[in-house]
């Protein structure tokens, strides 16, 4: 919510400036934006944090209790935020409190759809995650209505009761497919041991770092450079979750007819080609064919992670436990992304310095899984070979116990 313009920095300064900015000759604009910012950052970064203990939670087969405990805080954090007239609570209620809650969710929501699907899990997958592409569009466009008519305050309480109500229709209709039948460890120590899967993890962490930057800095970058309007920036933003909607559902559908792993590493090249290639953009018919375009292939960026982690790593039974150990990478990535961006963007290097630097997180994703994809043939090759040589010398005996008793009996 707070990436795609609903909590930005621009609609939260006036809430919080009584608090946050007592004296505007001592307190830049620059610095009210940046900790408001922090909310969002920090937000994001427990939603893919607390993943490292809801993943292992969900394995053991407790998915209930993490549906009704991640809904209550969202839903009570949303609500304390509507109270909130002091940055302190702010924070608290919309970045811990939201972002716990968050976390969660998310990787049950993500884990539980790998298991009901096997030959069309990429797009399921993907068309599961529309739903974050879908209130991308439909929030800040929401918001805004609401808080011109209602205000800011029961702008927060309407989405709380929205959120609530969506999440009571997910308590009800969720439900575990594979229960584990043996207690298990808490965490997958093994995964430590897995290098292809400390490749996956580090190639998320590199990703997560530049993936947001067009998402926090597009509504400043049109304003200085096109000299257009913020809610132009706002519309703009909407259009690149439209656009992702459709990049999260048509490449999940390509992944499901190749290979989730080779159309993952299509759509990393992709979006890293465009991120080098945004500051260089001059006029608003390039800046809307960015945005249709990196919102398309991000979308095939982070609907397939889960489907990409069970190419690498196809047990079941610990699949939240993967899940929610990279996550710790992801959200690593997304807590100082933005603030390196934001540091860049000030410096004298300016969106040149910015584009160059999310290019290149994505340009070294990029190698690391063409190696992890070309491991994981390797790998594969290997074990079909070994396979074969089994069911040879196993064949082999077989033949000769039997030519050995026909001689006994002669």
């Amino acid at each position: 919510m707070s990436r795609d313009g609903v909590y930005s920095p621009r609609r939260l300064s006036p809430l919080l400036q009584d608090d946050l900015v007592p004296n505007s000759r001592r307190t830049s604009k620059w610095r009210m934006a940046s900790a408001i910012a922090w909310i969002g950052t920090v937000q994001g970064f427990l939603l893919n944090l607390v993943g490292f203990i809801s993943g292992p939670i969900y394995d053991m087969g407790h998915i209930k209790p993490l549906i009704y405990g991640g809904g209550l805080l969202n839903v009570l954090g949303l609500v304390a935020t509507s109270f909130a007239s002091q940055y302190a609570w702010a924070f608290l209620s919309l970045g811990v409190c939201v972002g716990l809650g968050s976390g969660l969710l998310y990787v049950p929501s993500v884990a539980i759809v790998a298991t009901y699907f096997t030959t069309k899990r990429p797009l399921a997958t993907g068309i599961s995650a529309t739903g974050s592409s879908i209130g991308g569009v439909l929030y800040p466009v929401l918001f805004r209505v609401l808080v011109d008519r209602v205000g800011f305050s029961w702008a927060c309480r309407s989405f709380a009761f929205i959120n609530g109500g969506l999440l009571i229709t997910c308590c009800l209709l969720i439900a575990p497919r594979v229960v584990p039948f043996s207690k298990r460890r808490i965490f997958a120590t093994g995964a430590l041991r897995d290098f292809p899967f400390l490749l996956f993890s580090t190639a998320l962490f590199l990703l997560w770092l530049g993936v947001d930057v067009p998402f926090f800095f597009l509504p400043s970058f049109i304003q200085e450079r096109l000299n257009s309007s913020a809610e132009l920036g706002d519309y703009l933003l909407s259009a690149m979750s439209a656009s992702s909607l459709f990049g999260r559902v048509l490449l999940g559908l390509v992944a499901s007819n190749i290979t989730p792993l080779g159309v993952w590493q299509a759509s990393i090249g992709a979006s890293c080609v465009l991120l080098f290639c945004w500051a260089t953009i001059g006029n608003l018919p390039g800046i809307v064919a960015f945005v249709i375009f990196y919102g398309f292939f991000t979308g095939g960026v982070i609907s397939l992670v889960s489907p990409v982690l069970l190419v690498i790593s196809p047990d079941l039974s610990i699949v939240g436990s993967r899940l929610g150990m990279s996550s710790i990478f992801s959200g690593l990535g997304f807590l100082v992304g933005p603030p390196i961006s934001g540091a860049i963007q000030k410096g004298a290097v300016g969106y040149c310095g910015q584009s160059a630097f999310a290019g290149s997180t994505y340009l070294v994703a990029f190698a690391i899984v063409v190696v992890v994809g070309w491991r994981h043939r390797r790998s594969t090759s290997r074990d079909e070979h070994h396979n074969d040589g089994n069911t040879q010398s196993v064949d082999v005996p077989k033949i000769t116990v039997v030519v050995l008793r026909k001689e006994r009996k002669s």
